[in-house]
């Protein structure tokens, strides 16, 4: 994701971190103002956070071996490929 120079000095500021972003992206309410979107953790939210961090944890030994190969940047295809592997 691409941040606002604003957006970047705020989250080091609070030291909010780029997980914390993507999971308010993922999780997140979203409520429209003005034409824009709005996304905050409510309970709801905050709940099903837990839950997938709490899966994610305790799967963590059997994808410790799990890698990704992105080809973004690398292709002159316009296209991204990313391939997931597992050892």
């Amino acid at each position: 994701m691409i941040y606002s120079d604003h957006a970047e000095k705020r989250m080091q500021q609070r030291a909010i971190p780029e997980l914390a972003i993507e999971l308010l992206q993922i999780y997140g309410c979203i409520e429209h103002s003005q034409g824009a979107s709005i996304r905050y953790f409510d309970k709801r939210a905050r709940q099903q956070v837990n839950r997938a961090v709490k899966a994610l944890a305790s799967d963590l030994d059997r994808l410790a071996d799990l890698y990704i190969v992105d080809t973004q940047g690398v292709s002159t295809s316009s296209e991204i490929s990313v391939a997931l592997y597992q050892q």
